[in-house]
């Protein structure tokens, strides 16, 4: 039985501009979030993204070729005339998925750990897990 789910990941453009934080995701155009913060800008591009890839794949379209970080963030700075820019990987699950509550034990400062570094990707603690899981179980064949 395989997964019905699949991951991607976006390089993200962090920009500040009259006061406020955006994001843009270049692979996607049109796909952006703003906020007060770069952590809120980051949470609605995210938001943002998971929404438009699952209406993709929802209605049988593929998603929009991910490019690798290099290639975005070099584009970017070639677009500021070399100023250097600021990039944050969105990671992206689509798919059907089967939601099922798990309970697990964690060592606390793994999980702070985990909390952090999901906030800053703007995913939840349930999406890095699972991200990692999908990750390991790719690389292990």
């Amino acid at each position: 039985m395989g997964i019905a789910m699949a991951q991607t990941q976006y390089t993200a453009i962090i920009e500040r501009r009259a006061g406020e934080w955006r994001v843009r995701v270049p692979d996607v155009p049109g796909c952006c979030g703003t906020g007060s913060t770069e952590e809120r800008a980051i949470e609605a591009a995210s938001v943002a993204l998971h929404a438009f890839c699952n209406l993709l794949v929802a209605d049988g379209k593929p998603l929009p070729r991910a490019r690798d970080n290099d290639t975005v963030m070099d584009e970017a700075m070639d677009a500021t005339g070399g100023e250097e820019v600021t990039g944050v990987t969105i990671r992206v699950m689509v798919g059907k998925p089967r939601p099922v509550e798990a309970t697990i034990t964690l060592d606390a400062n793994l999980l702070a750990t985990i909390d952090r570094v999901a906030k800053r990707q703007g995913i939840t603690r349930s999406d890095f897990l699972a991200h990692a899981a999908l990750d390991e179980i790719a690389r292990s064949g």
